[in-house]
């Protein structure tokens, strides 16, 4: 499985009750995501990887979750046509522009930010 993409919001903390004791729990609310099951994206950002042309594309971890605060989004669009250079298939062009989908959906909605999850 690839890199999946979300478009996530915090909400405030919630007060849960566990073994006597409360805590506040932070809740993550998935407003928008695309799953890539093809391994798409990996492979795309092992091509650019290093470029220094992509900064924020590289924070990008297959193997572990990263989160994009709402001011670093933007960033990651302009990178885009860059990793549209290194597309090879109209998978790997379709996964551009989801990303790019996303990123733009993420810029429009107040509080949002963009999480890549990986395996």
């Amino acid at each position: 499985m690839g890199i999946n993409i979300q478009v996530v919001r915090h909400e405030p903390p919630v007060r849960v009750k566990s073994k006597g004791k409360h805590r506040k729990r932070t809740v993550i609310t998935v407003l928008y995501e695309a799953v890539d099951y093809d391994d798409v994206l990996p492979q795309l950002l092992n091509r650019v990887y290093n470029s220094s042309r992509t900064p924020t594309l590289d924070r990008i971890d297959p193997h572990a979750d990263v989160e994009l605060h709402g001011d670093e989004v933007p960033w990651l669009v302009e990178e885009l046509p860059e990793l549209l250079r290194f597309a090879d298939s109209e998978s790997d062009g379709r996964m551009i522009h989801e990303i790019e989908r996303l990123g733009r959906l993420c810029l429009s909605t107040p509080d949002a930010r963009m999480r890549f999850i990986g395996d």
